[in-house]
């Protein structure tokens, strides 16, 4: 027993680089045997730089600061750990910084790390750290950064982080997460990032998210969100950076716009917002990025931004509907008529059939499928197209039987309703140059689905022919 005890006292002593007599100097035992845990678990002997780990006194071991007698630092950033993080983590209690970054972590987060409540700062970014993000992170009190990105972390976002009040940077993007944006979030008057972009959030954006003043980045792109934009999204006055891309987004820009004078970077892209004539966020922004393309407006609107706003995107948007009323056929493009010029096209005859300045109005000598692209002199990087129209002229003052495709625009598969579902309906999906993609026959049914992945980005038309008339649809694919 007193020869274990003995060779347990020279283990502790070398970790700590220290001899036996100078025992007062000594790196805590439980930090020092917490790092053996951790190099262990996460292949140490890989690592790209293990300067001193395991000889050399704690103190000179690579990526550790040890303050007195404890570590209080520990940065491992992109150094080949490969491994889980043992639980034992949690015993570095002096802890400041915590960066372990850009390696190949896998498994959880220890829910031990709630434990390291002198935490300022958590990297775990870039790693392959999976499952939920334990709740005993709100013990982290003091904690002001909490990089968790890039990582394949599921579960929701855990409503206790937003009982952490000097949380200034959150960034969980890239991962997982599902459920909405917990409500507790937007009690942290002092986020200035919240960064959750790239998971599978849900649910609308909260009116609290006015509260969140000193937001300057926010990202909420590539998720599920739906609604409105929230009108106290203005209240974000020092934002410089702020992403809703990739959602289910409706409804207009909010005024409250207006009051982002530090905005550099927006993007609103590919969503269904659409136009709000007075977009007064426009007005003097030469150097703003904006991106609100694959959207649904129309040169409504889009004349400001292009006049305003020259780094602007905003082409293409989604088709625009064509009027049909007794033999005139007529197209609602929005902005100043004078500035449009609309182009209607026959399906499958080359070059437009008609070109017509100022008046969207077009009287077809012949019965056919139309559809038209209408540009804007002021909006010059948009050309809106339409969808297509069946017009028979002997027919104008009937009924015309109609079919639609959704969703539209369309990326994987495509659904066509309003079939005959008393005939066979051969249907045709072609570009609009006339060359056919797909042929095929659908016998007495209402709907039809087909895969469309393999069809490149542009626009298309959809025509079926149940042997007493053929109807057509255009739609986009993305």
């Amino acid at each position: 027993m007193k020869t274990k005890l003995f060779l347990t006292a020279i283990l502790i002593a070398a970790l700590s680089g220290t001899s036996i007599k100078a025992k007062a100097q000594a790196v805590d035992v439980n930090d020092s045997l917490t790092l053996v845990d951790l190099y262990n678990s996460t292949g140490g002997p890989s690592w790209y730089n293990n300067t001193n780990w395991l000889n050399g006194p704690v103190s000179t071991w690579y990526g550790v600061t040890v303050t007195g007698t404890r570590v209080t630092q520990l940065n491992l950033s992109t150094n080949n750990l490969t491994g889980p993080i043992p639980a034992s983590i949690g015993k570095l209690t002096e802890i400041g910084y915590l960066v372990l970054s850009y390696n190949n972590i896998n498994d959880t987060i220890p829910a031990s790390i709630g434990n390291i409540t002198k935490l300022v700062s958590l990297q775990l970014f870039n790693n392959q750290l999976s499952e939920k993000i334990p709740s005993s992170v709100s013990n982290l009190l003091h904690l002001e950064l909490l990089y968790l990105h890039n990582n394949q972390l599921s579960g929701s976002i855990p409503a206790s982080i937003g009982t952490m009040p000097s949380l200034h940077f959150l960034n969980l993007s890239h991962n997982r997460l599902t459920g909405t944006i917990p409500s507790s979030i937007y009690n942290l008057t002092n986020l200035n990032y919240l960064i959750v972009d790239h998971n599978h959030l849900k649910g609308t954006i909260s009116p609290a998210i006015g509260n969140l003043t000193q937001l300057t980045f926010l990202h909420l792109d590539n998720n599920q969100f739906s609604g409105n934009i929230p009108y106290t999204i203005g209240n974000l006055v020092n934002i410089f950076e702020l992403g809703l891309s990739h959602n289910h987004l409706t409804g207009t820009i909010p005024t409250s716009f207006s009051n982002f004078n530090s905005l550099v970077n927006l993007d609103l892209s590919n969503n269904m917002l659409s136009e709000n004539t007075n977009i007064t966020f426009a007005r003097h922004k030469p150097k703003l990025n904006a991106d609100i393309s694959n959207n649904r407006f129309t040169f409504n609107g889009l004349e400001v931004i292009a006049q305003n706003i020259p780094k602007a995107k905003y082409a293409p948007q989604a088709l625009v509907a064509i009027h049909q009323q007794g033999n005139t056929l007529s197209v609602s493009a929005g902005g100043t008529l004078s500035n449009n010029t609309y182009y209607w096209f026959k399906a499958g005859e080359t070059g437009s059939t008609s070109s017509i300045a100022g008046d969207s109005t077009f009287h077809p000598t012949q019965n056919g499928l139309y559809y038209a692209q209408i540009t804007n002199s002021i909006a010059a990087k948009l050309m809106l197209m339409t969808d297509t129209v069946n017009y028979m002229a002997a027919m104008t003052n009937q009924p015309i039987n109609t079919i639609s495709v959704y969703p539209n625009p369309a990326k994987g598969a495509l659904t066509i309703q309003g079939l005959n579902e008393k005939r066979n309906n051969k249907i045709t999906i072609a570009d609009i140059s006339g060359s056919v993609w797909l042929n095929a026959t659908v016998n007495m049914q209402a709907t039809a689905k087909y895969n469309i992945s393999r069809l490149k980005p542009g626009n298309y038309i959809v025509y079926v022919n149940d042997s007493t008339e053929t109807r057509a649809v255009q739609f986009m694919k993305e």
